[in-house]
């Protein structure tokens, strides 16, 4: 599960607004307000988060078990 925290920085290592980030989620821009106001475990279906989580991953981002937000940009081959 991703928090939201680790959202809202996936979001400005991208350079993405929440707009942006709710139409490649493909998810109504309300459903991400909810969870980038929490900071820990979001309110949202399985399905909304695994839209959220796709849509940063295929942009970039990474996952990662560090302490803080634990995202970063993939380093490029």
């Amino acid at each position: 599960m991703i928090t939201g925290a680790q959202i809202r920085e996936a979001r400005k290592l991208l350079g993405w607004s929440p707009l942006k980030l709710a139409g490649r989620a493909k998810i109504h821009s309300a459903i991400l307000r909810r969870p980038e106001g929490v900071e820990g475990e979001p309110p949202l279906t399985g399905y909304q988060h695994a839209l959220i989580r796709n849509a940063l991953q295929v942009a970039g981002i990474e996952f990662t078990n560090d302490d803080g937000p634990a995202v970063q940009l993939k380093a490029k081959p």
